[in-house]
């Protein structure tokens, strides 16, 4: 994919979608073009108001995203994930220090450290927060967007599901 500068939009090459900012989020995360519209909107912190059409006549329209906007807000989501999963890492390592401090305070061995279940739960997290921190670090900006896409289409489902 690559993102031009100013508001010269997008082009993928592998599926030759192209278009400005609200058409890569209709793209990306499967939406309508208005709400693809509002989210860019709110996304990037500019006005929309879909109900007053009379402001909207006597005001220039809100500036659109351009590309290298949207690819620095993807690089941010990046960062965020991956700060996201460095604390679940330090906090799961945490954990299973103290257990194993404790347990061979009172003269358990490793043996016994690793049957215990809430130890076992913490490496289980943490060793799934390393392996999804590994994808994130090889991750393009697209994949990156698929991965939106597919977190937005999980969360209809959830709401689809829950009668929401």
């Amino acid at each position: 994919m690559c993102l031009y500068p100013g508001d010269r939009g997008f082009y993928c090459f592998s599926c030759h979608a192209h278009g400005d900012a609200t058409r890569l989020y209709q793209q990306a995360l499967g939406l309508p073009p208005l709400e693809a519209a509002r989210r860019v909107c709110r996304d990037f912190g500019l006005a929309y108001d879909h109900d007053r059409r009379e402001s909207r006549a006597r005001t220039p329209p809100p500036r659109t995203a351009d590309a290298r906007t949207l690819a620095a807000r993807l690089a941010q989501e990046r960062e965020r994930r991956a700060a996201q999963l460095l604390s679940v890492i330090r906090a799961a390592g945490d954990g299973m220090e103290t257990i194993e401090q404790r347990m061979l305070a009172e003269g358990a061995d490793y043996a016994q450290i690793y049957d215990d279940p809430v130890w076992g739960q913490l490496l289980i997290e943490r060793t799934a927060a390393q392996e999804e921190l590994s994808a994130l670090d090889g991750m393009s900006l697209a994949d990156v967007l698929n991965d939106l896409r597919a977190q937005a289409e999980r969360s209809g489902d959830n709401h689809a599901q829950k009668g929401e």
